[in-house]
């Protein structure tokens, strides 16, 4: 990858003492997404109002499993929180007075530990969390569940309602 490339640039200019241009791999970057034939894995899955629609109907009278779908899925909806995120939060996070919750190392691609965020709770999420404070113990997980469990519900309901190609990560592009 460049990114070795550029490493090994460096050692050699700084322990080797050999005079190479550190830019050059820069310029290589810049040339290579400007010229990158490959398509972009990015997503751009937003669900429609009928689907959403479908998964709240599911996950509020059908779904008889015992992971809290329907609260998920309206908190992600509300909150625009990455699956992992909503699943670390936890009761002591939330600032009551000022409607905010520390997401703690929160996903960016130079920082991975330490992370902390402060973010608005809006009155759909705030909501949620101040439901789900009144039927569990004042700490802990808001949500004591598993990410990947969560993600295979998901996975399994949408493909059982016939929903393509829907990830509950998508649900960051509706809110």
């Amino acid at each position: 990858s460049l990114g070795r490339f550029s490493r090994l640039l460096q050692c050699a200019r700084d322990i080797k003492n050999i005079d190479i241009d550190a830019g050059i791999v820069l310029e290589a970057r810049h040339k290579l997404v400007r010229h990158n034939p490959t398509p972009s894995r990015h997503r751009d899955r937003i669900p429609t109002p009928a689907e959403l629609a479908r998964l709240q109907e599911h996950f509020s009278q059908a779904y008889a499993g015992s992971l809290p779908m329907c609260d998920l899925m309206n908190f992600a909806l509300a909150g625009a929180m990455r699956l992992g995120e909503i699943c670390r939060i936890s009761f002591e996070d939330v600032d009551w007075e000022r409607h905010t919750v520390v997401v703690r190392d929160r996903k960016d691609p130079k920082y991975k530990i330490g992370n902390h965020q402060t973010i608005p709770l809006l009155p759909n999420a705030m909501a949620i969390v101040e439901a789900r404070r009144n039927g569990m113990p004042p700490q802990g997980r808001i949500f004591p569940v598993r990410a990947e469990t969560v993600s295979a519900t998901w996975f399994n309901t949408t493909r059982r309602l016939g929903i393509e190609d829907l990830t509950f990560h998508d649900l960051r592009h509706a809110a």
